[in-house]
């Protein structure tokens, strides 16, 4: 199968094919150049790339997957060992109190102070969700309403900000100044090849004119050649 670029003479190999009907294929520079004159789009030969970023792809949302289970469990893990060790603590207190019956009122005052079921528990789910959340709006959400806890780590994250919007502006400046470099190579591209084909339809006229020319005179020797002979004839005739 032959690999070589679309284009005469040219000695790279074809590694591009346009969506033309033709589907033509060319090297990287000579695409380029097609792509500008055609108006078309191009993708690589080799479909083996394209495969491996789709399965890429499709890993990229399987890992996340794996990744959010594993927290959750991670966090259930945190939350089994924490019930234990407080059950445990309480049974502790629980013996303390059957053996020792001074100290009964005072354990059971305290075993009654608690009121577990109403404790905040928006930190703690505002916490779960800023952990396990990766809907952007819905997480945005959520840092919001939970205020930093002091004034060092406000002034570190508009630090942060600042810097990550500095970068930005600077890569969309970039990208701005590259998309002009392109837009300035395809006219410089566009103006070559047109110039190129007037010069040939130029050429073309010229050669046109000199075979018409060649012809004429030919056409005319071959006149003064028939009017030497008729002349030669009628003087040898007398």
């Amino acid at each position: 199968m032959d690999k070589s670029c679309g284009v005469p003479d040219c000695p790279r190999i074809a590694i591009l094919k346009c969506n033309c009907k033709e589907q033509y294929k060319f090297c990287k520079s000579d695409m380029k150049k097609h792509s500008a004159v055609a108006g078309c789009y191009y993708k690589s030969c080799d479909e083996a790339p394209v495969m491996l970023e789709i399965k890429d792809k499709e890993n990229a949302f399987d890992n996340l997957s794996s990744e959010i289970i594993q927290l959750a469990n991670n966090m259930i893990i945190e939350i089994k060992d924490s019930l234990e060790e407080n059950l445990v603590y309480i049974q502790k207190k629980k013996n303390q109190a059957n053996n020792e019956n001074e100290q009964v009122d005072n354990l059971v005052s305290w075993a009654k102070s608690f009121k577990l079921l109403n404790r905040n528990k928006s930190d703690f789910i505002i916490s779960i969700k800023n952990l396990l959340s990766i809907n952007q709006n819905s997480s945005n959400e959520f840092i919001d309403t939970e205020k930093p806890k002091n004034k060092i780590e406000v002034e570190e994250m508009q630090k942060s900000l600042e810097q990550a919007n500095s970068k930005n502006e600077v890569l969309e400046n970039e990208i701005t100044k590259c998309n002009k470099t392109i837009k300035n190579m395809q006219e410089k591209i566009k103006l070559y090849e047109n110039y190129l084909e007037s010069k040939q339809s130029s050429l073309d006229q010229a050669n046109t004119r000199i075979r018409k020319l060649e012809s004429d005179i030919a056409a005319e020797k071959a006149k003064e050649n028939d009017e030497q002979n008729q002349c030669k004839l009628y003087a040898g005739n007398f």
